[in-house]
Parts: structure tokens; sequence; C-alpha cells
């Protein structure tokens, strides 16, 4: 299962794609300009028809605990930096799911970020092209 994970503006890791609310809820503006009380009251279900309505955008605490020993987890980070990689390793050590996730990411920084928090976590680099310079950098990051 794949999944996108952004932060908001009060540091929780969420699973949402855009980095706007409108598409998908019945707010405005930049996820990361939003707490998540502001976020949880958002509906992300009516656009996409009138039997989600009242649906929320959940925490990634909240999808790892309901998948947890359930499916295997390609969580995409959307955005890096030293606090989402913590964040991120943090759950997936409280939960024990270190061997159930595989982070994945087209920044390669923030790659680099979760390998040096955790030297053995399943890492998998997106990219639009592929050659022997991005192979050398993919085995060089593990």
């Amino acid at each position: 299962m794949e999944m996108d994970v952004r932060m908001t503006r009060d540091g929780e890791l969420v699973v949402f794609h855009d980095e706007t609310v409108e598409r998908t809820t019945n707010g405005a503006g930049a996820l990361k300009e939003l707490t998540l009380t502001e976020l949880k009251g958002l509906d992300a279900g009516s656009w996409f028809d009138a039997r989600f309505a009242g649906e929320r955008v959940p925490t990634l605490k909240e999808v790892l605990e309901r998948y947890k020993n359930r499916a295997h987890l390609h969580i995409e980070l959307k955005v890096a930096g030293e606090q989402v990689a913590g964040k991120l390793v943090k759950l997936l050590d409280k939960h024990q799911m270190h061997e159930q996730v595989t982070v994945i990411s087209f920044m390669k920084e923030a790659l680099a970020q979760v390998r040096s928090i955790s030297s053995a976590q399943n890492l998998g680099w997106l990219v639009t092209q592929w050659d022997k310079a991005i192979l050398e950098e993919t085995l060089a990051l593990g």
C-alpha cells in the first residue's frame, strides 16, 4: 500500500498527497500552514462521493496502527527535513514496523535523512530517469 506523507504546522505527520487542501477537502490553503486540529476539522470525503462525507485526513500514526501486520506500506515522503525523518523513524520504532515499511521519495535528501537515523530502514528512491550515475548514488545511499 502506498501513501504520501506531509507535516502539519504543528509537526504532525499526516497522509495527504497535495501541497494544498482545496482539491480533496472543503478547506483552503497549504497543508503545512494548518494545525492537525484544523486539518481534522475538514471534510476529506465529499469531493469523491457523498457516501464518504465526513471522512477525515488520517495521521500516519493512525494508518500504522490500522495496518500493522496487515500490509506492506510504502510511505512516500513529500517533504524533507530532519524533523520529518526523526518523527517517522520514531513512529516506526514505536510500532515495530521497520520491516513492514519501505520509505520512498523523489527527494534523495529526505531518504538520506532517514538513513542517517536508521541504517537498516528499507528505502526506495523514486527517479524519473535511470543511468549509471543514479545507480551509483542509489548504492551509496544504501
